[in-house]
């Protein structure tokens, strides 16, 4: 009743609040129902809510006396303006309680236990569509927001918000990874795809960041085992074969004291949806989420094809980053006939389109394929795509043994498969084209 009689009282100014936050169904009363449906329209059409053209649409329906006794309660006792932002937020919240009472109700006494995954996922997503209800946004001018955007375009410390990699050159390039973002790590098997999401967990936890690692393929033991090796700077052979010696436990410790300070949330449950990780990261209040990898993510809904799939799962998780003002970090696949010191493309992500479509970032990593060692690989990491501005690559040395990464100052090496008939030393000087 007090958001219908908001509109009497000055409906220029009640209905894009009203509009942005409240929707027909909100309403549990039928005729209020109706009468707000039927002032937008008048809205719409006059610029104005006026009591008598309402009354007449609303009594075409339910009796005319009911009508008259509702709108004159709208009118007389609860039209106060000022207070719609509170008459909304409690509007929402008895939406939102009736409809979790609905939901209760209807899988109380579920008992096909053949379908219960998917049962459970469906009341996942249903739950999380009431917890995102009220913060959808709507248009905003810009003269609404535009003395914070510009006081923060001098404000250095707004930086501090941007996620930095460790890299400093390849930070330099990307400038810092962005809330909201979706980015995407892809790379061929065994070129340190998972070494390098925990390096960056790591990192990012360094700087009180709550950081949620999900990983669908190694279990706790095996990441605490890489993080120690990671932090300590001790060889993983020695650490799985519990060969320490004295200087290592010393190191180990050491390690072990900084992991217990950082900020480090893991899940190394091996089934995982968009849908159960946004609820588990909400209840956690984390910055950012890293996960080890993409294409091992279950849909939840299934669908027809696997690309339809995961173009459901990469449109998920950048609404997640978007909704709850956060970036994900997914490691991606590339396609098998991909070789590893081939320089990937965009065409190469693997099983779906959509990965590079919704992602903010995506870097590729391969092998450089020279100067390299029994315990040094030589890796390019390359920003292919970046809404955020420049795209570039930098050149890592990786050492597996302790799962750490460290810039240097090559060059990506090029043309190490040429798939021209020419041989080289036969290329015309100048070869006329479009580069």
């Amino acid at each position: 009743m007090a958001v219908v009689g908001s509109l009497f009282v000055d409906a220029k100014a009640a209905m894009p609040k009203l509009i942005e936050s409240i929707s027909p169904e909100k309403f549990e009363n039928p005729i209020l129902r109706r009468a707000y449906l039927e002032s937008i329209k008048l809205f719409s059409d006059y610029g104005y809510v006026d009591v008598i053209p309402l009354l007449h649409k609303i009594s075409e329906d339910f009796s005319e006396a009911e009508c008259k006794v509702m709108l004159a309660h709208c009118v007389n006792e609860l039209g106060n303006i000022k207070a719609l932002p509170s008459y909304i937020k409690a509007m929402n919240d008895c939406y939102k309680a009736r409809e979790l009472s609905k939901l209760c109700e209807q899988y109380a006494f579920y008992e096909d236990k053949d379908n219960i995954d998917n049962k459970l996922e469906e009341f996942g997503s249903k739950i999380n569509e009431l917890l995102q209800d009220n913060r959808k946004k709507g248009l905003t001018n810009i003269n609404d927001v535009l003395l914070e955007q510009y006081n923060r375009l001098f404000d250095k410390e707004s930086l501090q918000y941007r996620l930095r990699t460790g890299f400093p050159k390849f930070d330099e390039i990307i400038k810092g990874i962005y809330r909201k973002n979706l980015v995407i790590i892809a790379a061929r098997t065994g070129l340190g795809k998972s070494a390098m999401a925990l390096s960056l967990a790591l990192e990012f936890s360094k700087t009180a960041k709550n950081v949620a690692f999900y990983s669908l393929e190694m279990g706790i033991e095996e990441l605490f085992e890489r993080m120690i090796a990671n932090l300590a700077e001790i060889n993983l052979g020695v650490i799985q074969d519990r060969d320490i010696g004295e200087f290592s436990a010393k190191n180990i410790a050491a390690a072990s004291n900084l992991l217990a300070k950082l900020p480090i949330y893991i899940n190394d449950s091996g089934y995982q949806t968009v849908q159960s990780i946004r609820a588990e990261i909400q209840i956690k209040k984390i910055d950012v989420v890293v996960i080890d990898y993409l294409q091992l993510l279950a849909p939840g809904i299934k669908t027809d094809t696997r690309n339809n799939e995961l173009a459901k799962i990469t449109r998920d998780l950048k609404r997640m980053a978007q909704d709850l003002n956060i970036p994900v970090i997914a490691l991606s696949q590339l396609n098998r006939s991909k070789d590893e010191i081939e320089e990937p493309s965009l065409r190469d992500l693997r099983d779906s389109g959509a990965i590079e479509q919704d992602a903010n970032m995506v870097w590729f990593m391969w092998n450089n394929g020279e100067l390299q060692n029994d315990s040094v690989k030589q890796i390019v990491l390359r920003v292919a795509k970046n809404r955020q501005g420049k795209i570039g690559e930098v050149v890592l040395n990786y050492r597996g043994a302790l799962m750490k990464f460290e810039e240097t100052n090559f060059i990506a090496i090029r043309n190490k498969h040429r798939k021209s008939s020419i041989p080289w030393e036969e290329v015309p000087e100048k070869i006329e084209g479009p580069w």
